[in-house]
This record gives structure tokens, C-alpha cells and sequence, in this order.
């Protein structure tokens, strides 16, 4: 499997966005839970006008990781650049997984 660093040495354009809930601490401050989550990874290719997007959602009863989010989000953006290429048909797609 390609590797973030290797697309962008290869010339794609690779944006990692990551989002945790926010929710109330201990001492009434706003904190980032650890638990639940979305991560999003779109690709643009070399020369390319079109942007590919995967995106990982984690469950709020599970801890979030970025780099596992960021590994699911990109496999799935890169399965869209491979349909695209395939048949030219799907721009972009989202995957959310288990109907979330």
C-alpha cells in the first residue's frame, strides 16, 4: 500500500483532516474525547482537476487513533482513484461504515 509520504514524493497532493468531539472536563474546561471520531484523507493526482476522498469513522466506544484513521481514510480514498481510473465514473466517494 502507498504511503502518504511516497504520494506526495510521487507529486499528489494529500490533505489529513481529523475530528474528535468535543466534550466538558473535570474541571468545566472543553477537551477533545478520546473516544469517537472522523478522520478524512483526500488525494489529488499529479495534473489532475479531481480530488479523492476516503474518510474513517471511529465508534464513540472506541478509543481514537489517528494513525489507524489516517491508514482506513486512505486506503478508501485510494480505492476511489483506482475505480475512477477504472471506469472514469465516481469523482469522489465517502465511505461511512456500519450506517453511521
Amino acid at each position: 500500500m502507498k504511503t502518504i509520504q511516497r504520494l506526495r514524493e510521487e507529486g499528489y497532493k494529500v490533505r489529513v483532516i481529523h475530528q474528535r468531539p468535543i466534550v466538558e472536563g473535570k474541571d468545566g474546561q472543553d477537551v477533545y474525547s478520546g473516544k469517537g471520531g472522523l478522520t478524512v484523507v483526500q488525494i489529488k493526482p499529479p495534473g489532475s482537476e479531481k480530488n479523492y476522498q476516503g474518510s474513517a469513522r471511529c465508534s464513540d466506544k472506541e478509543n481514537f487513533c489517528r494513525k489507524t484513521g489516517r491508514n482506513v481514510a486512505l486506503g478508501r480514498a485510494l480505492k476511489a482513484y483506482q475505480e475512477d481510473k477504472a471506469d472514469g465514473a465516481i469523482a469522489i466517494a465517502v465511505y461511512t461504515p456500519f450506517g453511521s
